[in-house]
């Protein structure tokens, strides 16, 4: 399979172009329950879905029928949607269906594809917060400062998995995962001009949440997550357990079974069905074919397995690969009432803005990824001499790389040394009152609340990279100018730097950590090379913020900022993109060994267009409306194994290591880091 992928569009983050801020704030009433003189009525033909979720492809189906009704009906009538969803927010203000509604419906309207939603956890905080914290958050935050949430205080004696019940339950990691889903979501069949590699982000996105899973499992004294799922420890029981103290969810006792069938919205489901659909789906990947409906083979590819595996609307054949991942999540939140009779809540896996913070969410995926591995595993094995950047009348070598701290008061910095605090963060949400639509009609529309919450912060530190040109024999079948030296004086190259952490394990070959490498950054440096006048060599000094990482969720305006008109200068809003907090892990009080690598590419080769920005959340979310910007497979270059040959290193070892594939390749480093946590951070 080649590295370089045809271009398809993205349907991901919006850029904030042209926002029209009064129609911005205007948006906000279908997001909040208000005392607007809207007819009440107005929200009827909208419907309601009472146990709404994403999981479901007849809700999927519903939902996107009624916001593609809501456009196509009113057109160029905006205020029309909103006084709609309006009224149907006010009579439903704590509903999932009435918010994804909303989104959804802005989405795919011209006029309002890009304006700003407000988070979820504000306008939807009972997924978000427990009752006792939305309580405890009353009155006014200048006079009564909030109680810290509970997540931090739980015990970790008796369930060893409570130690990264910060993590899971992060507010941002929440927001990222239901927001990325929103804007890719799975029941669509996108255009193939409105297409971007979704399936590869899909199973890309979740790889990469599994890696830093395991990254802050090493740093707690915790096993890398088993994988769960049809046929890997499926008849057994479930150790983990969890509660998740949210309204409207229930809680999963340790040690339940997978039961043999659920009833879902009126429709048995069996677990077998889920066995041969795995079967299947493991059949087509030993092919690296798939099975069409009309009985033909398809090649793989991991954009189709991985909008196969979770059947989206470009799923190859979903009569017969099944609804593979989306049904997991089901099953596993109806596993303690599988066919309602004792009407109990869904457990977290039942909604994307939940998921994550349970568990069995990574064991799912876990077991998910392996069908990605396997056809990774089925690819051609990298050569890491393929690694090497090729430039016109150039080589280029990556001559020293390093880390360096923003200074902390009363905190020695030391180089290559990243360090990290538990804080807290205070968050405002609007909570509309009472569990049923009789209560919700007041004329109290909602209560701001302050909540007090736990939350990972790194210091902020600059990546400082040194690399050199060297002036080589004109190759004309290099890379870009095609003019030949004497005939310009500057030389213009865009270069593309790769940014991976993995921790150390005690594993050195690299085959084996590869799946533990977590993106830090990608991006595009421009440097301008004076060729006649410098002649030989020369050198580049590049520094790196870490608060600009493309892989990181770029601040999204609250309420207040989009009431104010205070829009920022991000590029991108969907609300995608990791967290920033938790783009370094934890690390350890004494320092978490790890391995950062860099590798240092050709941006006139690896774009589609060398032109357009690589910002925002482009590694995980894309860009809206345009190809996804890097040709090159998505976590390259540990997309795959790679092929090491018989050839000894310094060390008289065959080249197996990250440092000897380093060693190999002048466009690349690797440097030891070390990562230090301070601790909870003490108020004065």
């Amino acid at each position: 399979m080649s590295d370089n992928i045809e271009p398809k569009e993205s349907c991901g983050c919006s850029e904030a172009e042209g926002i029209d801020t009064e129609l911005n704030k205007k948006l906000l009433r279908a997001f909040l329950k208000n005392n607007d003189s809207v007819e009440a009525a107005l929200h009827e033909d909208l419907g309601h879905i009472p146990d709404f979720t994403t999981f479901s492809w007849k809700h999927m189906k519903t939902v996107h029928e009624v916001a593609d009704n809501l456009v196509n009906e009113h057109g160029d009538d905006v205020d029309k949607i909103i006084d709609k969803l309006s009224a149907l927010k006010n009579v439903y203000p704590n509903s999932a269906y009435a918010d994804y509604l909303s989104r959804i419906t802005f989405y795919k309207h011209p006029k309002t594809k890009n304006l700003i939603c407000p988070p979820i956890f504000q306008v939807l905080p009972e997924s978000c917060f427990s009752l006792d914290e939305l309580r405890e958050g009353r009155g006014s935050l200048e006079v009564k400062p909030p109680k810290m949430a509970t997540v931090y205080e739980s015990s970790q004696s008796l369930d060893p998995e409570s130690k990264l019940n910060w993590w899971r339950e992060d507010i941002e990691l929440s927001e990222h995962h239901a927001n990325w889903h929103a804007y890719y979501p799975w029941d669509q069949r996108f255009d193939a001009e409105l297409e971007v590699r979704r399936g590869e982000l899909f199973a890309y996105m979740h790889e990469q949440m599994l890696a830093r899973y395991d990254f802050e499992r090493f740093a707690v004294g915790l096993p890398p997550v088993k994988p769960y799922g049809p046929g890997v420890f499926w008849d057994k029981s479930l150790p983990e357990g969890y509660n998740i103290n949210l309204h409207r969810f229930s809680a999963r006792p340790g040690h339940m079974s997978i039961p043999d069938r659920i009833l879902f919205l009126g429709q048995p489901y069996v677990m077998k069905d889920m066995e041969l659909h795995k079967e299947r789906l493991l059949d087509a990947i030993a092919r690296m074919k798939f099975l069409d409906p009309s009985g033909e083979r398809v090649p793989v590819t991991m954009d189709g397995l991985g909008c196969t595996v979770e059947s989206d609307g470009n799923s190859v054949n979903p009569g017969y690969y099944g609804n593979l991942h989306n049904m997991g999540h089901v099953v596993i939140a109806m596993m303690n009432d599988p066919d309602g009779r004792y009407v109990i809540h869904k457990g977290p896996m039942y909604q994307q803005y939940t998921a994550a913070r349970d568990p069995v969410f990574f064991r799912w995926h876990k077991f998910i990824d392996s069908l990605f591995e396997e056809c990774r595993l089925q690819m051609k094995p990298r050569d890491p001499i393929d690694l090497n950047i090729q430039l016109a009348y150039t080589s280029l070598k990556v001559k020293n790389v390093s880390i360096m701290t923003d200074p902390v008061s009363d905190l020695n910095i030391e180089k290559d040394c990243l360090y990290t605090k538990m804080t807290k963060q205070t968050f405002t949400v609007y909570w509309a009152n009472g569990t049923t639509p009789a209560d919700e009609h007041d004329d109290k529309p909602y209560e701001k609340r302050y909540i007090n919450y736990p939350t990972l912060e790194h210091c902020p530190f600059d990546y400082q990279f040194t690399i050199e040109l060297k002036r080589v024999i004109y190759d004309s079948s290099a890379s870009i100018p095609s003019e030949k030296p004497e005939e310009f004086d500057i030389i213009t190259y865009k270069l593309m730097f790769r940014v991976f952490m993995a921790p150390e394990t005690g594993v050195t070959d690299l085959n084996q950590r590869r799946r533990h490498f977590i993106e830090l950054d990608s991006f595009v440096q421009e440097v301008k090379w004076d060729l006649p006048n410098l002649g030989g060599t020369q050198k580049f000094e590049i520094t790196r913020k870490s608060k600009d990482s493309t892989v990181a969720m770029q601040p999204i305006p609250d309420i207040k900022n989009i009431n104010d008109g205070n829009l920022g200068n991000s590029k991108s809003f969907c609300g995608c993109g990791w967290p920033l907090n938790l783009l370094i892990p934890r690390g350890t009080p004494t320092g978490m060994k790890a391995d950062l690598f860099v590798l240092v590419t050709d941006w006139e080769k690896d774009a589609y267009d060398k032109d357009a920005e690589f910002t925002g959340g482009a590694a995980y979310c894309g860009k809206s409306g345009k190809p996804y910007p890097d040709k090159k497979p998505m976590g390259y270059p540990f997309d795959r194994n790679f092929k090491f040959h018989k050839t000894k290193s310094k060390r008289g070892k065959d080249l197996s290591t990250l440092q000897d594939v380093v060693g190999a390749i002048p466009n690349s480093a690797v440097i030891p880091v070390t990562i230090k946590f301070l601790g909870q951070e003490v108020e004065k």
